[in-house]
């Protein structure tokens, strides 16, 4: 297998374990996995780490809408707000609280 295909194979297995998570069907054999596949481009010197960053941000972004930073900091935010005030959490309509 060229560099690049192993490449295209390790984005596809990220975002599926992504769209896997999104659905609320996270696997975790399937995130070590794919950690795994990335580890495996950082030893083998074909990415960096700096390139996995990246890879990880691009396919997050394209699953979610959204960053790795940004995304934990809307679930931290709604989850502080489900404990301190859930009138609050509950009249977010369901719908935009389980992004």
């Amino acid at each position: 297998m060229e560099p690049q295909e192993f490449i295209l194979h390790c984005r596809n297995e990220l975002r599926a374990c992504f769209e896997s998570t999104k659905k609320g069907e996270g696997d975790d054999v399937k995130k070590s996995r794919t950690e795994g596949l990335f580890q495996a481009c950082r030893l083998l010197g074909i990415l960096t780490s700096e390139e996995v960053r990246d890879i990880y941000e691009e396919e997050h972004i394209l699953v979610f809408g959204e960053t790795i930073q940004r995304r934990k900091k809307r679930k931290e935010h709604m989850s502080q707000l489900k404990a301190y005030s859930p009138d609050d959490y509950f009249d977010i309509p369901a719908i935009e609280r389980m992004r």
